[in-house]
């Protein structure tokens, strides 16, 4: 875990906590974070207390290649993030470690990848996902609404009564660059805001919609059709196709029946029944 702490120059303004890499297998992060470090963090100083970056945070599963702690652990270290955790192992005292540095922060984001994912801000379902919601549309950054019990970190750092955010990039075991810069740019709109605007989440009960998971019965290899990620799409259009080769019928229109929305995360290759092919934010009813 490499650490860096920067000394804003506006003593009461927020202290800012950026984590990558909790998964092993998620290189991108980080790889966001440095970027994010060397080209677009220095003015941000000038409306924060500090900023403090956390990479490469899980080096174990990244020495292993795996979501898990390590090859041989079943581990998720983003499960771990609870009042109650066992300190008496090495990875409880990571958790422990990260734990103290969020209570002592005001803004955590904590930033992982997906494969074929839009980035953008995943917002958990409760009390203030709504004004989570009308931040990224204030912020023009995409996000996602879905329900998550968990104790994660975004969760951890909300009940010690600050701000959290999860990030969400594209790319898994390997970085692009353009994923890394990507990254990088939504850190940075993330912090401006709300260093700009002071901005801190109200509680209301939910209204806008949670993401939608578009589902077929077919098997095979999915080809899209004038469709992308971030791209909007509409309820009766045309995805692209499903070609399995016992199919005489290949290749078969696969057509989406859903709420109209934007596109956050496209299955590419093979897909199976009754699992998700794309996922898609709907757009809120006026």
């Amino acid at each position: 875990m490499i650490t860096k702490k920067y000394t804003g120059h506006y003593d009461i303004g927020r202290n800012i906590l950026v984590i990558g890499s909790v998964h092993g297998n998620e290189l991108t992060p980080s790889s966001a974070i440095k970027m994010f470090e060397d080209t677009l963090l220095e003015p941000l100083l000038a409306r924060c207390a500090s900023i403090t970056t956390l990479k490469w945070v899980n080096t174990s599963g990244i020495i292993a290649r795996t979501r898990e702690y390590s090859e041989i652990s079943t581990t998720d270290m983003n499960r771990m993030f609870d009042k109650n955790a066992d300190d008496s192992d090495d990875l409880s005292d990571t958790v422990s470690k990260l734990k103290n540095m969020i209570v002592d922060a005001d803004v955590v984001i904590d930033v992982h990848s997906s494969p074929n994912c839009y980035p953008m801000v995943l917002i958990n379902v409760d009390n203030y996902s709504d004004s989570y919601a009308q931040f990224c549309v204030d912020s023009n950054i995409a996000y996602a609404i879905r329900y998550n019990e968990n104790p994660t970190i975004k969760k951890y750092a909300m009940e010690m009564s600050g701000i959290g955010i999860t990030v969400e990039l594209n790319g898994i075991e390997s970085v692009q660059y353009q994923d890394a810069a990507n990254g990088a740019v939504l850190i940075k709109k993330i912090i401006d805001h709300i260093s700009t605007y002071k901005w801190a989440p109200t509680q209301k009960e939910p209204t806008y919609p949670v993401m939608f998971e578009a589902k077929t019965h077919l098997s095979g290899i999915v080809d899209y059709t004038g469709h992308v990620l971030g791209g909007s799409i509409f309820n009766g259009s045309v995805v692209g196709t499903v070609t399995d080769i016992n199919d005489d019928r290949s290749p078969i229109p696969v057509t989406y029946n859903g709420p109209d929305g934007r596109i956050i995360l496209m299955t590419e290759g093979y897909i199976s029944p009754n699992e998700p092919y794309i996922l898609v934010q709907p757009h809120k009813a006026k």
